[in-house]
């Protein structure tokens, strides 16, 4: 590689400042080998199935939780004690909540189980006080934590949830969203994120006119053939404080991504079809106005009351 960049180096100075090169290769050929090791790294979970990682944060005391699904086999630590306190009944899917301190080196685990598939759609955000929220969608039976289940009431039914966990793991609150009939179709978060004041914004994607958050109603709009997505903001007890629709021609736009800035405001990224998006009053025209089929990308701002400060859209030719 390096001779290979010495002698493209050579024909563009067309020889003329030989001395130039080899001063560039030296430094090349001095950099600290130190620069190139890893801080350190672990050898975590094993299985015989599949395995991959979803998400991961980091809290104020430079440790890492993170979320991993697996399939066949639970994961396991290998040439230590697995330090998860409790161990659901297992099938075939699952998911586990790890959480190590800044060198690598587990301090607890917890495995979400279904008696029906894994939870899917998982997210993690922590806030200011190191407390982390939990993000997911399932079907059947799921436990948050020992003793404390979920039911959507059969293995054909999709719910979401949300929950809170303290810095240890210890379960704090929980909450459920699920459409009216949640057998034809689902809920499904695609993203989470906290404020500096500890408040929860979800991302959301569902079906049918009526969307409940616990025993709330949400949405009641008498559209039952469309698909919605919608903004959330929950305080940090998990009340519902706002939430806004996100409405297109075509399907319902796609939120790929949040975050808060310092202020409290909420910036989202995204996609729609169709010839228009609308957010409250706020409007944006797709840019391939001649081709309805194809996807424009947006950006948008809230303010922390859910008000619309600016919305823009991009692509197009």
């Amino acid at each position: 590689m390096l001779a290979y960049l010495f002698i493209n180096i050579l024909i563009r100075l067309n020889m003329k400042n030989i001395r130039v090169v080899f001063l560039i290769i030296n430094s090349l050929l001095s950099l600290s080998t130190d620069a190139q090791k890893f801080g350190w790294t672990n050898h975590l979970l094993k299985t015989d199935g599949t395995m991959h990682w979803i998400d991961l944060e980091i809290d104020k005391k430079g440790n890492y939780i993170g979320i991993v699904e697996f399939l066949t086999f639970l994961p396991e630590l290998p040439g230590v004690t697995m330090c998860n306190k409790y161990i659901p009944p297992f099938d075939n899917y699952g998911s586990m909540i790890i959480y190590l301190d800044k060198k690598g080196n587990c301090l607890w685990t917890h495995t979400l189980h279904s008696d029906s598939g894994a939870a899917g759609g998982l997210y993690i955000s922590i806030d200011k006080g190191d407390n982390f929220y939990l993000s997911g969608s399932f079907i059947g039976k799921i436990n948050l934590a020992p003793g404390i289940f979920l039911d959507s009431g059969s293995p054909q039914n999709s719910y979401s949830f949300i929950a809170k966990y303290d810095s240890k793991g210890e379960l704090v609150w929980y909450k459920t969203l699920k459409v009216k009939d949640p057998s034809k179709t689902y809920t499904v978060i695609s993203g989470i994120e906290n404020d500096s004041s500890e408040n929860l914004y979800l991302l959301l994607d569902h079906g049918q006119e009526i969307l409940f958050f616990e025993n709330q109603i949400v949405q009641n709009n008498h559209m039952p053939l469309k698909y919605f997505s919608r903004i959330l903001k929950l305080d940090k007890e998990g009340n519902l404080i706002w939430s806004k629709l996100f409405e297109s021609e075509y399907g319902s736009p796609q939120l790929k991504n949040l975050k808060s800035d310092h202020n409290g405001n909420i910036i989202i990224l995204g996609t729609f079809i169709g010839k228009s998006m609308k957010v409250d009053s706020q409007e944006i025209i797709n840019s391939y106005q001649g081709n309805l089929q194809k996807y424009d990308g947006f950006i948008i701002k809230f303010s922390c009351n859910g008000d619309v400060l600016w919305l823009h859209s991009f692509g197009g030719k």
